[in-house]
């Protein structure tokens, strides 16, 4: 998104390295000589309140005496909604930013089942606003996620958002991204739901909505580990 502060963080602790993104959305992070060995890397897009408005994650392996480059990067839009409860059958609007003119999916969850009762395309303007009507006709009542990605032509796509989280005919449930049970907390539980849908593309555990199970989702729930 346009005008944006970015912040790195190196294993989950933030590198003093920050950068802030061109008119266009662009931008481009150096990152200090590492010893040899496998690192995971978070992308955080800032508004100086404590909680990330985007982020994007990668683990990778560092061989001693290269230069890495991560090119191609698109982080997620942000995405929000007035209110977190709406009455059955009514309209909601989902809006955020993101990457100015991209593409942007939009894709409801349920978290009964993990299945996917609406989806949705709409269009960022050019600095980066995005909005979108979203229809409740047949939901039933209950607790969704509501996620977003932004697709940008002849570079990449995002990985979808982290989720907001909407009450359809009653207040959403109180949810933590990668608490899986609905304890109220990300811990050990949550990580053996994880492994026990490792390598599929069970929508739940699926936390960076790339359709599969695996490290980067591992990554953003010890992001969000609460013990």
């Amino acid at each position: 998104m346009p005008d944006a502060t970015i912040a790195v963080l190196q294993d989950g602790s933030q590198i003093p390295t920050t950068a802030s993104t061109d008119s266009y959305g662009n931008f481009s992070v150096s990152i200090p000589s590492l010893p040899q060995g496998t690192y995971s890397f978070t992308i955080e897009v800032t508004d100086g309140s404590p909680t990330p408005i985007s982020f994007y994650t990668t683990t990778i392996t560092l061989i001693s005496g290269t230069t890495n480059n991560i090119t191609g990067v698109v982080l997620p839009p942000s995405i929000g909604f007035v209110t977190s409860t709406v009455a059955l059958g009514k309209p909601f609007f989902v809006s955020g930013l993101g990457e100015p003119s991209s593409t942007v999916d939009i894709l409801v969850t349920s978290q009964a089942n993990g299945g996917v009762p609406l989806e949705a395309t709409t269009t960022a303007d050019p600095n980066g606003v995005w909005s979108y009507p979203l229809s409740t006709v047949g939901l039933p009542m209950g607790t969704y996620q509501v996620k977003a990605r932004s697709l940008v032509q002849s570079l990449a796509e995002s990985s979808f958002s982290s989720p907001s989280f909407l009450g359809v005919g009653e207040a959403a449930a109180n949810l933590k991204i990668g608490d899986l049970n609905g304890d109220g907390k990300v811990n050990l539980v949550d990580f053996s739901i994880m492994l026990a849908h490792w390598g599929t593309d069970y929508a739940p555990a699926d936390l960076n909505g790339d359709g599969k199970v695996d490290l980067p989702d591992l990554s953003i729930m010890l992001a969000h580990w609460t013990g």
